[in-house]
């Protein structure tokens, strides 16, 4: 494991572009309205029904990998009013509040894209659930629950605050939207430190 980071680190480092200079609406944009409890915190909108997002996904964690421990990662599912993507946008949720997320992650992105199911009905999401090892009891108090309908109007509401158009989409510190990250995930990688000594 510490020898593949270490890998990511050089070859990042061999990628990444000299010192730049990073402008406000040509690389980022400002957010108002929005926060974060702690910092730093990138916070990736997305959707497991979004093609872009499987296939950022990976380097979304070699990205993170780099900034390294110090820098949290959280994740805000959408749902963009289109019913498929708010129940895969509820089992994201849902993977938080039953402590599955780091085993039905890559899962839900597998269902939809490489099997070509995405989720229509609640009855299917359930089951997917039963299939990961949740027994149907505890789906049900997690579906039922206050956490889900709080993490859900949250989830909506950074969504509309944050005025994004499409994902996946990255907000640094609650404050700074990536617009052009540049041409290589080292670039990406100068471009959030930046966006995070900022403050």
């Amino acid at each position: 494991m510490l020898a593949r980071l270490i890998a990511i680190v050089m070859m990042f480092s061999a990628f990444a572009a000299s010192a730049q200079e990073f402008k406000e609406g040509v690389h980022y944009k400002v957010i108002n309205g929005l926060s974060e409890a702690s910092a730093p915190v990138v916070r990736e909108f997305f959707s497991y029904n979004c093609g872009h997002c499987e296939q950022f996904d990976p380097a979304l964690e070699q990205i993170m990998a780099v900034l390294g421990d110090e820098v949290t990662l959280k994740r805000t599912a959408v749902g963009f009013g289109r019913d498929s993507w708010k129940l895969a946008a509820k089992g994201y949720y849902l993977t938080e509040i039953l402590g599955t997320n780091e085993q039905m992650h890559q899962a839900f992105f597998n269902q939809i894209h490489r099997l070509g199911q995405p989720f229509t009905t609640e009855a299917q999401l359930k089951q997917f659930f039963v299939s990961y090892g949740v027994t149907p009891e505890a789906y049900d108090k997690a579906a039922d629950s206050a956490d889900l309908k709080l993490a859900i109007a949250d989830g909506d509401s950074r969504t509309t605050l944050s005025q994004i158009r499409g994902v996946p989409s990255v907000l640094v510190n609650g404050k700074y939207m990536v617009v052009n990250p540049g041409r290589t995930l080292g670039d990406y990688v100068e471009l959030i430190k930046y966006l995070i000594s900022k403050g």
